[in-house]
């Protein structure tokens, strides 16, 4: 009897995440508690299926990886930072590759190119927004480039 209470009362104090990982910002994870980050990064592990540097870590690793990625992006959401985090080397991306990808994989790139271009001054005051809105105009002005030298156009 005792060991059923006991998983009871185990289950009813382990942390619920009911926010939707891709929607969820980086204020709001890093408003949790320690629990919350926690079970926030299993859920984002579990819904980043499709990148392959995610799957392969274990729990605790991506949401210490979420911790950073939202510490250098508080204004976004916890996918969009991740996936910005994800990102290499800015400046091999090109506008193709941006063009084609999802609003969360745009903005992810938008904040990759904007910490790639962090010694432009003018890049380096717009919000990870506009920088995302102008390197998707610059790329459908010039196609054929990298993301950050069509932003140097």
């Amino acid at each position: 009897m005792k060991l059923i209470l006991a998983t009871v009362f185990a289950l009813i104090a382990a942390p619920v995440f009911a926010a939707d990982p891709a929607t969820m910002t980086c204020k709001d994870m890093m408003a949790m508690d320690a629990p919350g980050m926690a079970a926030a990064g299993t859920a984002m592990k579990g819904a980043m299926t499709d990148d392959a540097k995610v799957t392969a870590m274990a729990d605790a690793d991506v949401t210490t990886a979420a911790e950073a990625a939202c510490t250098a992006h508080p204004d976004a959401t916890v996918m969009s930072a991740m996936k910005a985090s994800m990102i290499t080397d800015p400046t091999t991306l090109t506008c193709k590759d941006m063009l084609a990808m999802d609003a969360n994989g745009m903005m992810a790139a938008g904040m990759a190119v904007k910490t790639g271009m962090k010694d432009d001054a003018k890049v380096s005051a717009m919000a990870d927004a506009d920088v995302t809105t102008a390197a998707g105009a610059a790329c459908k002005a010039h196609p054929d480039g990298t993301v950050m030298d069509a932003m140097k156009m």
